[in-house]
């Protein structure tokens, strides 16, 4: 579920522990609610509360967020959760909701495609390579992360990469809007319009590649300098996975790329799990 400024996220939790039962048979409970969103670095950058009253003390560690919780705000039946962006807290332009470096290959919550027998993926010291050499149905090869953009949002998305040959692609979708930055040895261009276009050497070495979205507007940075200015070009009212996804072709086209790095940061921030835990000691 992706968690927007202006769309924080509601979610009724029912919990059939009786606390008093168990406090009367020497039993004392311990609460902990557990919010599974990768992309928050700091506690303080959302607002928990439930049933009305504001949770703190959380602590970020491999994707989530641990709240503890008195059992005394906890209801037996229906509670109420509710996570909010704190406006105050917002990601700066040093920060990434996203970031992956190529020393190792993308883990959880990244998530990669099933692939084929036509392709491959190689780790190395310079980076990660991703290669697609088959033409049939299936022969793909992506990772992916479910970021939770916001639609309307502003997101912007780095990818450092070094194309070999063929096509390979960085996806940035939000659900509503979508687009394609293609690399290609000899260009880069828009999915959506390919005379929207920038031609160079791609293969020479690592580039970095920096889309930013704001709106409708899209801009394509290559090492810094503007090349592809596309406003208007990134509509809405679509139906697309709310994710942000680098690799290797489609199933009618081959390439392979190295990756180095692969960095994004939005203001909407997605949340994919919610546990109440409780413990008794």
């Amino acid at each position: 579920v992706s968690i927007g400024l202006e769309s924080p996220l509601e979610v009724e939790l029912t919990v059939g522990e009786d606390f008093e039962a168990a406090r009367a048979a020497g039993g004392e409970p311990e609460a902990t609610l557990h919010l599974e969103m990768p992309g928050v670095n700091r506690p303080e950058q959302v607002q928990v509360s439930l049933n009305g009253q504001t949770l703190s003390g959380g602590v970020v560690a491999d994707g989530w967020l641990d709240i503890p919780v008195s059992p005394n705000l906890i209801e037996r039946g229906a509670n109420t959760v509710r996570v909010a962006i704190d406006p105050d807290q917002r990601f700066g332009d040093d920060e990434w909701t996203v970031s992956w470096e190529g020393g190792e290959t993308p883990g959880s919550p990244w998530y990669r495609d099933p692939g084929s027998a036509r392709t491959e993926e190689v780790l190395a010291e310079g980076g990660l390579l991703i290669a697609d050499r088959g033409e049939e149905s299936g022969d793909y090869h992506y990772y992916r992360f479910d970021w939770g953009a916001s639609p309307g949002d502003p997101f912007v998305v780095e990818a450092e990469v070094q194309v070999v040959s063929g096509s390979s692609f960085v996806i940035v979708s939000n659900g509503e809007g979508h687009e394609r930055l293609g690399l290609w040895p000899d260009r880069i261009e828009l999915w959506s319009d390919e005379n929207l276009r920038y031609e160079m050497d791609t293969t020479d070495g690592f580039h970095t590649y920096r889309i930013e979205v704001e709106g409708e507007d899209l801009r394509v940075y290559v090492d810094g300098e503007l090349r592809i200015d596309a406003p208007g070009s990134y509509e809405g009212g679509g139906n697309y996975p709310n994710q942000v996804a680098f690799g290797a072709a489609n199933s009618a086209m081959v390439g392979e790329a190295w990756w180095r790095a692969v960095r994004a940061r939005t203001t909407g921030i997605g949340c994919r799990d919610m546990v109440l835990s409780v413990t008794y000691q």
